[in-house]
């Protein structure tokens, strides 16, 4: 088997050459989007869908694995109930999303404004790791180059310490920041907490401190600029509009580009059992890291694999 493509499989029954460094993925909801995303019998939910996936990912290596709101709880059980170790969840917020609501008043007008769902506003990202297989993460990391999280990498352009909320900047995320108001550095009494490079550090609201000796972020404005921001546009889905792709639940480029530096050592290799039409593989291939791809629908194979031939590596990160 080679790496750096997609292959048209099931995830479940791929064999893999090698072990891999991380698994990034967006698998079914089961939120019956469509015939491979019904909530029966979804393979998501399954514990043995992640057992088979994860056995050939190094110890201590991550997974992030997106999911819906509604069903999360589903997802969550199954990857842990594989052997897996819950580590944290990403909030994604984002205001492109629509109300799937039926309109209750249209047929009983005493009951007008009434509906039945909520604007979705945000996807999880569940953040799992496979157990290690040393007594500590060093000895993990130096055995299997794998078991950390790359914090510099994911650090705002601020030099602020990643969070686990990222936002798409639209005007409805920046509008509900903005309710709560402006702040600036703003101290709070946590002195003496150190972080991994033994630095001093003095919180402040929303993670807006700075360190003790050193410079601090002196900006202001809303809670939003404490959390990453990443856009997508119809550009990045269909190659600056040369290819056609209908796929329901593209990510952006740069929102995958982020996870995967933040899980993924140098030179590693990323394994995404559920493709789609090839965002998390396209970010791999712009960073310069290694993939492997998955994914059963012939269609989505094929959009991908005119999505990953229109980019050339451009090796930003890994130079």
């Amino acid at each position: 088997m080679d790496i750096n493509k997609i292959y048209c499989d099931d995830s479940s029954e791929l064999q893999l050459p090698q072990q891999i460094d991380s698994i990034v993925t967006d698998p079914p909801y089961g939120i019956n989007f469509s015939d491979w995303d019904k909530y029966e019998d979804c393979v998501s939910f399954k514990s043995d869908t992640w057992k088979n996936i994860s056995r050939n990912i190094k110890p201590g290596g991550y997974l992030a694995i997106f999911g819906a709101s509604r069903t999360f709880h589903r997802l969550v059980c199954a990857v842990e109930d594989s052997g897996l170790n819950i580590r944290d969840q990403i909030m994604w917020l984002y205001g492109m999303g629509m109300p799937k609501s039926s309109n209750i008043g249209k047929k009983l007008p005493e009951w007008k404004g009434w509906g039945t769902g909520l604007k979705p506003c945000y996807e999880p990202i569940l953040i799992a790791q496979k157990p290690l297989s040393e007594k500590s993460i060093i000895k993990n990391v130096e055995k299997h180059g794998v078991g950390g999280i790359n914090i510099e990498e994911s650090r705002l352009e601020s030099g602020r310490w990643p969070g686990n909320v990222i936002h798409d900047g639209s005007d409805e995320v920046e509008l509900a920041f903005d309710s709560f108001g402006e702040k600036g550095n703003g101290w709070s009494r946590n002195y003496g907490t150190e972080d991994y490079q033994g630095r001093q550090y003095k919180g402040g609201t929303f993670g807006g401190g700075g360190f003790i000796g050193n410079t601090t972020y002196s900006d202001s404005g809303t809670a939003s600029r404490f959390f990453y921001c990443t856009k997508s546009s119809v550009k990045e889905r269909t190659a600056d509009r040369t290819i056609e792709n209908d796929h329901p639940t593209v990510k952006p480029i740069e929102l995958m580009k982020y996870i995967i530096k933040m899980v993924t050592p140098l030179e590693g290799i990323i394994y995404d059992p559920f493709s789609g039409s090839g965002s998390t593989l396209v970010a791999a291939k712009e960073l310069g890291f290694n993939f492997i791809g998955c994914e059963k629908e012939e269609k989505y194979v094929s959009i991908c694999e005119k999505r990953l031939s229109k980019i050339n590596p451009l090796d930003e990160f890994l130079t």
